[in-house]
Order: C-alpha cells, then structure tokens, then sequence
C-alpha cells in the first residue's frame, strides 16, 4: 500500500525548487541588471556633465581660471610707430565649435585694471606708481561696440557689461590699444589684466582671465624667444632659495637653455614639464626643447640655489644671459646663458 505524501516533505520540496529557481534568476539577471546600472552612470558622467554646464564658454586671449599669471599673452609689433593693439572676444561657444552655441543666455562683468608684475604675480597700479616710475604718458584704451575709456594716471580700472544670447552662436569683443611707447624691446613694468565673471544665478560657468603684455620684434622674425628672471631685484640674489625664469616668445623652432650646474639646480618639475633630457660636460648643463607659440608662448621654469653668495643681479645674473639665436664667446663661468 502507498502512502500519501506528507505536508512536510511537500513543503520541503517546494521550499528546494524554490531556491533553485531563485538561483536560476540571480545569475541571469543581475548580471543584466548590473550591466544596465553602469551603463546608466557612465551615460551621466559622459553626457549630462556637457549639456548641462560644458565649456561654452570662452575667449581667444583669455582662459578659464583664477589666476591671470596663468595666461600672460604678448602682443607683438614691428615698427615701434605702431600701436600694440588686440581685438578680445567673449564668446558663448568653445573656440572654434560655434556650432554648438550655450543653451543659456549668459551675463557677465569684464573688469581691466593696469597691473605691474612683483615676482611671480600681478599686482593693480595706482597714479603714485604711475607717476614715480615717470609711466604717466603710458596709456591703455579698452573699448566696447560703444564706449572708449583710456586707462593711465587718472584711471586705473574700468569695468564693463554684456549678454550673450542662448541658442544660438554669441560674441562680443573689446578692442585694446596701448600708446607707441608700449612698441620697444624692453616695455615698462606695466600691463592690462581682464577678467571676466558670469553672472548668471546659480551658474557653473568658469571666469576667464589673463595678463596682456607688449613687445617689439624685427621686421619679417618668425621666431623670437627669449628668457629673463622673474624675481624681485629689491633682494640680492642670495637672499633666494630658488630662482623664477620665464622664457617667453612667437614662432615656431628650439630653445637651448644652458647654466652652471656648481650654482644652481633646474627642478624636477621643470624637467618634467620640458619633456626632454638634460645633458652635462662639466660644470655646465643644457637642455633643448621644441617651442612653438601656437601651442604654448610661455614657460615658467624653476631652479634651485646651490652655491650663490655675493652675486648681484646686474654683473653676475642678467647680464651674462643670451637671447635666443646667441652664442656666447664663453659659458663656463656664466650663470645662466640661453642659445
């Protein structure tokens, strides 16, 4: 005789199949359903970060950031009878895309002040500076599509205001004009700094800002670089740990920076940022690297002191350093010497 089954082990059957098929469905679709999430968040990361702020917004001389030091940019003549003069844009698309256009109307303030550069950054000016450095016949005129104001020694700032409309492609420019006196080989320590600040409620848009500056150059050079410390000469060299050397210049070729290795250090960031190798003969070291202002039009190089004690920057500093396209009759002995 059968027996029935019983009420426990039809639970307990059940209960089995039941965990079986619980399996079953864990290891097809969470895998699926994992695969489904991570998708979904690289979606985000890829394409809502853009639509809803993006870089659209931008300038041909200014760039996105704090600090104006960051971005100096020369303006260069060939006859110093003309005026060193930029047309600056503010534009609501990234440089070169004005087919994608920010969605949102943007307003903002661009503010230019006069600034003279104190070591490694930019200071504002006022007319006791301006008249003790005899640079009261320096001026720069900013304008709009509207208005010209002339900065000098009863103005050292100004500020103006625009929108940008949404949706379609956007820009507006400021002309910048400096006297003839700007157009020599060495310019006075003075310089234009914009800076320009959204305003939009709640905006996650960048500042854009920089320093402009002025230079004079040969007629027909393609390429003209140069370096020059950037510390203050109100102390000895000696009172430093390290120095600041700005290499700056327009054109396209190689730049051969050479220094007394028994003096000073170049640092590992330098070296790192240059891209290339440092060769040694002696006590002199040298490196070579591509320049090309389309690219980059400015570096700002570190060294290390090793050994500088009664060194002034006149005989022993500045004065033994090279331009580019030079060569000394002698290195060693010199300080810095760039070729």
């Amino acid at each position: 005789m059968k027996h029935p089954t019983t009420p426990s082990k039809l639970n307990k059957t059940a209960l089995v199949w039941a965990l079986a098929l619980t399996l079953v469905l864990a290891l097809v679709i969470v895998p699926y359903s994992y695969a489904v999430f991570t998708n979904s968040m690289h979606a985000q990361r890829t394409i809502a970060a853009y639509d809803a702020v993006g870089d659209r917004f931008s300038s041909n001389y200014l760039a996105a950031g704090n600090n104006s030091r960051d971005n100096v940019r020369t303006i260069y003549v060939t006859d110093g009878s003309h005026s060193p003069t930029a047309v600056v844009s503010v534009c609501n698309y990234d440089q070169g895309k004005q087919t994608r256009p920010n969605d949102t109307t943007i307003s903002y303030t661009v503010t230019a002040r006069l600034v003279k550069r104190v070591g490694e950054n930019y200071e504002p000016v006022n007319a006791a500076y301006l008249t003790s450095e005899e640079l009261t016949a320096y001026t720069i005129t900013v304008s709009d599509d509207s208005t010209d104001v002339t900065l000098g020694t009863a103005l050292q700032s100004t500020s103006f205001s625009g929108t940008l409309t949404g949706g379609v492609a956007d820009s507006d420019v400021y002309t910048v004009t400096f006297t003839t006196n700007f157009a020599v080989a060495t310019p006075p320590n003075l310089y234009l700094e914009m800076v320009v600040v959204p305003t939009n409620p709640g905006t996650q848009l960048p500042q854009l800002c920089g320093i402009i500056a002025t230079g004079l150059r040969a007629a027909g050079a393609s390429t003209s670089w140069a370096g020059s410390f950037n510390d203050s000469t109100d102390n000895a060299p000696s009172a430093y740990d390290g120095y600041n050397y700005v290499i700056e210049g327009t054109g396209a070729g190689t730049f051969t920076l050479k220094w007394d290795n028994t003096r000073v250090a170049l640092s590992y960031e330098s070296i790192r940022m240059l891209d290339c190798d440092v060769t040694t003969v002696g006590n002199i070291s040298t490196i070579t690297f591509t320049v090309d202002s389309n690219t980059v039009d400015r570096y700002d190089l570190q060294f290390y002191r090793k050994n500088i004690t009664s060194e002034t920057w006149a005989s022993s500093m500045n004065e033994h350093l090279a331009t580019a396209g030079t060569t000394p009759a002698a290195v060693v002995g010199y300080f810095f010497v760039a070729t």
